[in-house]
């Protein structure tokens, strides 16, 4: 293998290929990024096992070869490189990197010994728009939990409902739910559902968003491999369906509410951050009491002190009080790109529903705190 790169591709690359290398890998060579020059291009991969990643790079190619190199030391050495041009070079299961005034070897291990990445199946691709997708994904996957001991909930399910795409994301505590209209969208696969790793679509998110790219992003479905591919632009973001059944999150939406508010969504989100300062200590409770076209947002800890905010609103239906943990308020409103959210509730213990005006196709729910007087 022999090809000459840009330094600053190849970083770039690098960077974004190291996020699915495994840290504390079973196997070494999952340690390691999976070299393959083309005809006219670079290809590197990584995996976890879990989720994975192949991205190519167009490069002037002398020689078509492979190789298993380890990653970190080799992103950090040509990280540090000025710009220019890099020459890679494989002999004997050894790369040579060199650049103007800087040469390195690394030992490698043949590329035989990477696990094999999956390939697309024969089903058809969905398509999606790039930042219409992007938006929906930072809409729900921040709702998703954290906690493995419940691995479904670890996922946003993708699922047809009424001959719309339904994202829906849950840790228990709160739920994000938005909607797609397209009706390109409708297959078979997506009326069973799927359940797709919240890391795989952060990690996806992040990736797409650093492309300079119109491109449209397909997502190929192998349901026998339990596996899905994203791509767009030259990379493929690989990952594991999540197995299990999803909770049946429409029981939990409220189909009617007494009282209805519409309120600042900086103003709103400037009242809590304030109230958090004080609510840290105290369970991260901060309540919210709606008074008259006005609603006080308050927090207090022994430790601390206390805070009270007041914001001008608007309310239809009778007055109510009501308390959250802080920092799921603070997750879905930092998410907002809204000027005003509406708020909707019932009773105090009655689940809390957040929609935009804006946006007819996406709504937040928050659980309450039961207050302690």
């Amino acid at each position: 293998m022999k090809l000459v790169v840009f330094q600053e591709n190849l970083a770039k690359a690098f960077n974004t290929a190291g996020r699915f290398v495994s840290s504390r890998a079973q196997l070494p060579v999952l340690q390691n990024f999976l070299l393959e020059a083309g005809s006219n291009s670079l290809k590197i991969s990584a995996t976890n096992l879990e989720t994975g990643i192949c991205l190519s790079l167009p490069v002037k190619v002398e020689k078509q070869g492979s190789i298993c190199v380890p990653a970190r030391v080799l992103t950090e050495f040509v990280s540090s490189l000025p710009a220019s041009k890099v020459e890679l070079s494989v002999k004997s299961n050894k790369l040579t990197v060199l650049s103007p005034n800087y040469s390195s070897e690394f030992l490698g291990v043949s590329a035989g010994e990477f696990p094999p990445m999956p390939e697309k199946s024969k089903e058809k691709d969905l398509s999606f728009k790039k930042d219409f997708f992007l938006s929906a994904i930072d809409m729900v996957v921040f709702s998703a939990s954290s906690d493995e001991g419940r691995p479904v909930l670890t996922g946003v399910l993708f699922i047809v409902r009424d001959n719309k795409l339904l994202l829906v994301a849950t840790d228990g505590y709160r739920l994000s739910l938005k909607t797609l209209t397209e009706t390109d969208l409708i297959t078979e696969e997506l009326k069973k559902g799927l359940i797709i790793p919240a890391k795989t679509l952060s990690e996806l998110s992040r990736i797409i968003s650093d492309l300079d790219t119109e491109e449209k992003i397909s997502l190929n479905i192998n349901r026998k491999a339990s596996q899905l591919i994203f791509s767009i632009s030259g990379v493929d973001v690989i990952s594991r369906l999540i197995e299990g059944e999803y909770p049946d999150f429409e029981k939990i939406i409220p189909k009617e509410n007494k009282t209805k508010i519409n309120l600042d969504s900086q103003e709103f989100l400037r009242a809590v951050k304030i109230a958090s300062i004080f609510a840290g200590e105290n369970a991260n409770i901060v309540k919210l009491n709606f008074v008259k076209d006005e609603v006080e947002i308050a927090s207090s800890t022994s430790q601390v002190g206390s805070n009270k905010n007041k914001l001008a609103v608007k309310i239809d239906g009778p007055d109510g009080e009501i308390a959250f943990n802080c920092r799921y308020l603070l997750d879905f409103l930092s998410t907002s790109k809204s000027e005003t959210v509406n708020f909707e509730m019932d009773q105090s213990l009655s689940p809390g529903v957040f929609t935009f005006p804006s946006d007819k196709d996406y709504c937040h729910i928050i659980m309450p705190v039961r207050i302690q007087e």
